[in-house]
């Protein structure tokens, strides 16, 4: 019988990889601290596995220290690493997932002694999903939620803040699943799952019960709109630039803003190398020629040499500075080049908007806005008497402005369209104050093969789409367990589980933690140092951890929960009295103040872990740190 261990370098893992071997198991250690040669978080990791195997999952970042340190190896190891495991069980047909899990998984005022039912119940993965190609706000701009980049991108979420993403959970539709497009008037329409929970006005509510709009009634529930804060960034007065002894200042006045808004609407950042070089061209191309005369008194200020130029079909204003390209292109280019090799010339196209321009005055944001709607912007009655709508090729571009929009309080509307020369575009519209944002949900054929995405955001329940707020998951990797094992088999497979929530453990290599610290620092001739001191804990030997794994490895109860405890409540005090006793050593303990959030009793109820799994720790904490420390000695 083969045992895979995934975390077989770690604490535990060392210590069950041993004993196993010692019975007569088969082991294979997975570990991905390049001690050995598979990697658990890796795609192929399910070509290692055979059916039949025992998958014990140990592998995770468990000091919450390290994972501060280094979130990217936390989130690939314990959110990615967890279900990329599950998916390689159910393929490969396992016979059983043993996982190993934590008391912190519980909410701190549960009830003492604590239960496996006191954990919550986990949110099911129906109704949590949205389709891939849908526009979702991160920092940069618009991106579609299949091409987000988990810890790289933040999302916006309902309190207006930036909230990292730690994951993002693709999963395939399932049979019964039933989905809607979901349009919101003031946003970009989207597939989602029926029971998926949007924000409105009356809370959170699912998607199949929002009340649409109908034209004569004010009774429809309106879909509420993330309010994004700013944090205060100066805004320049006075641009002064030097360039090789040549010395420049633009006044940023609303002439400036009006110029450099019309530039985003059609301008390029230029530059030649070679022999005829003329690096540093500020260019812009408008089809009508009086439209760039109006500017080009501004551009001479900048560059008396400022000309347009005639071509066949197109105008182009142009002139140079090369102080002005450079702060164009750091704050409002998402800095891609294209080069043009027989021409040995530079051309930057891709634009980005800078989020501070919400902090604008009034009078030069609003000659920025007409400015850009002056080179691409149209009038739209339909929006309102005063609505206007500018367009741009960028997501980016799109999701910024629609963001510094939200952020100076101006109601507004983004919408993307489908050019006939084969290219999406996008338009934002400053509407009037009138315009209310409502919903419409269109009923969709089921589709086939299709994936739907969710996130996992850190510290938050929500993630905003442009016009309207959606719940996310916080996902653990115990519900994820839990929904993959009652998943139906002809949708998923099965998946075999037992999950072990261990308390503290203590043992012989394990010189971190409460009781691992007490010892290094006594026999450092340092006194124990407590936070508080009468906070309790269940403490268990690694010796009774072994025991217990090995029991839910060959026990016939599959897809249980078992709380593995001592049995015995212990205070910090008391522990570190005994460390002091068994090293007999006079050092008195050191006081200090707990931490809030440290919880202040802690023990487990473990009736129903003795009942069926047939567990009972043998070692209580005097022997075990007696045991511990012998051991510790001879090694």
């Amino acid at each position: 019988m083969r045992v895979v261990i995934t975390g077989a370098c770690g604490f535990i893992g060392k210590h069950m990889v041993k004993e196993l071997l010692r019975n007569g198991y088969e082991v294979l250690p997975v570990d991905i601290k390049n001690k050995t040669p598979i990697d658990f978080t890796a795609s192929n990791f399910k070509h290692y596995l055979q059916q039949g195997d025992k998958v014990l999952h140990l592998g995770a970042v468990a000091n919450f220290r390290d994972a501060e340190v280094n979130p990217q190896l936390a989130v690939r190891t314990n959110v990615e690493g967890t279900l990329n495991i599950i998916k390689a069980c159910i393929e490969k047909k396992v016979e059983r997932l043993v996982h190993a899990s934590t008391g912190s998984v519980f909410d701190v005022s549960c009830p003492k002694p604590v239960k496996e039912n006191a954990l919550r119940n986990p949110s099911s993965i129906y109704g949590l999903c949205v389709g891939g190609r849908t526009y979702i706000i991160t920092k940069l701009g618009l991106k579609q939620i299949m091409f987000v980049k988990p810890i790289e991108d933040c999302v916006l979420s309902k309190d207006g803040k930036w909230h990292r993403i730690l994951s993002v959970i693709r999963r395939p539709l399932a049979r019964e699943e039933k989905i809607v497009k979901f349009v919101p008037s003031r946003g970009l329409p989207f597939l989602v799952t029926v029971s998926h929970l949007v924000l409105t006005r009356k809370g959170w509510q699912e998607v199949q019960n929002v009340r649409q709009y109908r034209p004569g009634y004010t009774n429809n529930t309106m879909i509420i709109e993330p309010e994004p804060t700013f944090e205060g960034t100066s805004i320049p007065e006075l641009l002064e630039f030097n360039y090789r002894g040549y010395h420049s200042d633009i006044m940023c006045d609303e002439a400036f803003w009006r110029l450099v808004g019309f530039w985003l609407a059609d301008g390029t950042l230029e530059s030649t190398t070679g022999p005829w070089a003329c690096p540093n061209y500020i260019s812009i191309s408008q089809k009508k020629a009086p439209t760039l005369e109006k500017y080009l008194p501004r551009c001479k200020q900048i560059d008396p040499e400022a000309k347009i130029y005639s071509m066949k079909k197109i105008n182009k204003l142009s002139f140079w500075h090369p102080g002005l390209w450079r702060w164009l292109k750091d704050n409002f280019t998402a800095g891609t080049i294209e080069k043009k090799e027989e021409q040995k010339r530079k051309v930057i196209r891709r634009k980005n908007i800078p989020l501070w321009l919400a902090e604008l005055p009034d009078g030069q944001f609003n000659e920025f806005w007409n400015g850009w709607y002056e080179g691409d912007g149209l009038k739209r009655p339909s929006l309102g008497m005063k609505a206007q709508q500018v367009s741009t090729e960028s997501p980016f571009v799109a999701g910024r402005m629609y963001l510094i929009l939200r952020m100076r309080g101006i109601n507004c509307s983004l919408k993307k369209y489908h050019h006939p020369n084969g290219k999406d575009y996008f338009k934002v519209s400053w509407l009037a104050s009138t315009y209310q944002n409502n919903c419409k949900i269109i009923p969709t054929m089921p589709y086939t093969n299709m994936f739907v995405y969710d996130l996992e955001v850190e510290g938050e329940d929500s993630y905003c789409l442009p016009g309207c707020v959606m719940h996310n998951s916080k996902k653990q990797a115990e519900d994820w367990i839990f929904q993959y094992g009652e998943m139906k088999r002809d949708t998923y497979g099965k998946l075999s589980y037992i999950i072990l929530r261990y308390p503290y453990i203590y043992g012989v290599g394990k010189d971190w933690g409460a009781i691992g610290a007490f010892i290094k620092r006594i026999k450092n001739n340092q006194p124990p140092i407590i936070l508080g001191g009468n906070q309790t804990n269940d403490f268990l030997y690694i010796k009774d951890v072994v025991a217990a794994t090995i029991l839910a490895l060959e026990s016939p109860h599959l897809n249980q929960v078992y709380n593995i405890g001592s049995g015995q409540e212990v205070t910090i005090k008391t522990t570190a009295q005994l460390c002091l006793e068994m090293l007999d050593s006079k050092l008195q303990i050191e006081y200090h103040k707990a931490r809030s959030f440290d919880p202040t009793r802690f023990i487990y109820d473990s009736s129903h872990t003795q009942k069926l799994l047939g567990f009972k720790a043998k070692w209580n904490l005097k022997d075990g740190l007696k045991d511990m420390l012998q051991k510790g000695c001879k090694e």
